[in-house]
């Protein structure tokens, strides 16, 4: 069975969450051999609408992952996991959401949860009463504009606009740069705080609808930003309290205030009665890794890892995808293109010892091949691995998004991870790429966790390009033949290193970007 039959065979009959016999389907031969046709068969697989972006909220994830564990048993690859299957299970936070005891009223009018109003991802899970006052913009900037001079707000729910004075929403810069500090979700929190509001409530008059709580803002919300409860009301909800106060708008007063300069704020005739609740949880997913065990009885111990994530943006609710939500971002680059080298090499060091005539032909150490979920989460799935292995790791080889080479050209981060790094990178060069070895490491792919754990890491990359984290991201613009050399080159690597004799010496990363904190979430490269 040639590979293209393979991984057809593979799509078809692969259940999602199902369980893959330790057999697998009937086996191809195995070959070290790492070709360009063999990578486009399972870049077209892992790509493939049925895989629905290989979200970690899909069911596509775990055909995705059924798909890479049928293959490393039709290598012949043992599992890596407990019990030697190969599957070790990873959880995954899910963004809090509203539970159903979160409410929201004006003089007792009850408004619909996701309709008429959202909490903010940062609110406070609390309960309050008490009088509403409209402060315009919510801010304050010295000796040029104050929306709290003249109301006071402690007890009171402030009602403000969303954004600042002369916003655009096509830069998303206000007019003047002087507010830029001003506007900002958390300084108008931390105001309305100050001022002892017992929550805040943003508008925004040129929305229909309300935001996505997905879509807010929260990761710089901490400290006093998150001590009281906000919200996101809709325009009209806002428009019927105003005409109780002189028949004002949302959008009039925005415009008023906008063309005069001048705050517009007071007391309004009402009462504000909520209460926030969150509800959180966690979904569970899944690493795919397997192993093949050292030959030297005194090296056997120490592992060298190979990499890639098989997680992507699943319908672009996911992540930071910048298009198309609600359909599916295949990420043929990001991460299928990995993915695939990862199986390759797996499959060609699994030739190897399959047709090794003696135990000494085998690697003297052991090389674990996994496939990480949850990158695009946090390099949650690598991070399992690196504090779980029960096993000394002594290098890592991370492969993602190897799938748009031009001009024979490949990045290799982390080299400056280990003095040997370079020197054996070259040594291994034999498809004569052209190489660059950035001397800072950037943080936010799954050389990451290995590294921050001293494991000298490698991190193989052909490029950022218009199609990331988009839609566009598919299987047929990878250049496979690409992919190919990435694979060979980091095949010989592992290869190279497994059989030293003595380990690579770590060096300290100098990180890119405020190191790997700031890279925590997602993949942006």
């Amino acid at each position: 069975m040639n590979r293209v039959a393979l991984a057809t065979a593979l799509l078809t009959v692969v259940p999602a969450g199902g369980v893959v016999d330790a057999a697998g389907p009937a086996r191809p031969s195995t070959s070290a051999a790492i070709a360009a046709a063999d990578v486009l068969a399972d870049i077209g697989a892992l790509a493939s609408p049925a895989m629905e972006g290989r979200g970690v909220l899909t069911p596509g994830l775990a055909r995705a992952g059924d798909y890479i564990a049928a293959r490393f048993a039709a290598a012949g690859l043992r599992g890596a996991a407990d019990a030697g299957g190969y599957f070790q299970a990873v959880e995954i936070p899910v963004p809090p959401y509203a539970a159903p005891g979160t409410a929201f009223s004006l003089d007792g009018n009850a408004l619909v949860l996701g309709k008429e109003f959202v909490p903010g991802p940062g609110a406070a899970a609390t309960r309050a009463l008490g009088p509403v006052v409209f402060a315009g913009y919510g801010i304050v900037v010295a000796d040029r504009h104050d929306d709290y001079a003249g109301i006071d707000a402690r007890g009171k729910l402030v009602v403000c606009l969303r954004y600042g004075p002369g916003y655009d929403p096509r830069t998303r810069t206000t007019r003047d740069p002087a507010f830029a500090a001003a506007v900002t979700v958390r300084r108008k929190i931390e105001l309305a705080v100050a001022r002892g509001a017992i929550g805040i409530a943003f508008v925004d008059s040129e929305a229909a609808t309300l935001p996505d709580l997905a879509e807010l803002p929260v990761g710089s919300l901490v400290g006093a930003a998150t001590n009281i409860a906000s919200f996101h009301l809709r325009a009209d909800t806002v428009d019927r309290l105003l005409l109780t106060a002189g028949g004002r708008s949302v959008a009039s007063l925005r415009k008023t205030i906008d063309e005069t300069g001048t705050p517009a704020s007071f007391e309004l005739p009402a009462t504000a009665d909520f209460r926030v609740q969150w509800s959180r949880s966690r979904v569970r997913s899944r690493n795919v890794i397997a192993f093949i065990e050292g030959s030297d009885p005194a090296l056997r111990d120490e592992v060298v890892a190979i990499g890639a994530h098989y997680d992507h943006l699943g319908l672009g609710d996911e992540g930071s995808s910048m298009d198309g939500a609600g359909s599916v971002h295949p990420g043929g680059d990001d991460n299928a293109s990995g993915t695939a080298a990862l199986l390759e090499i797996a499959e060609a060091f699994a030739g190897e010892a399959a047709r090794a005539t003696s135990e000494a032909a085998r690697p003297r150490r052991s090389i674990l091949f996994a496939a990480f979920t949850g990158e695009e989460k946090g390099m949650l799935g690598s991070t399992a691995v690196a504090v779980s292995s029960r096993r000394k790791l002594v290098a890592m080889i991370n492969l993602d998004m190897v799938g748009r080479m031009r001009n024979d050209a490949l990045e290799v981060g982390g080299a400056s991870t280990s003095a040997a790094w370079q020197p054996l990178v070259t040594q291994q060069n034999l498809d004569r790429l052209v190489l660059s070895f950035p001397q800072q490491v950037v943080p936010n792919s799954d050389h990451a966790p290995f590294l921050i754990r001293g494991v000298p890491s490698l991190f193989l990359f052909t490029g950022l390009h218009g199609d990331y984290h988009r839609v566009s991201d598919t299987g047929d613009k990878v250049n496979a033949d690409g992919v190919a050399r990435v694979a060979r080159l980091a095949f010989r690597l592992a290869r190279a290193v497994a059989n030293r004799d003595d380990r690579l010496v770590f060096v300290a990363p100098v990180w890119t970007g405020g190191g790997p904190a700031a890279g925590a979430q997602g993949s942006a490269r």
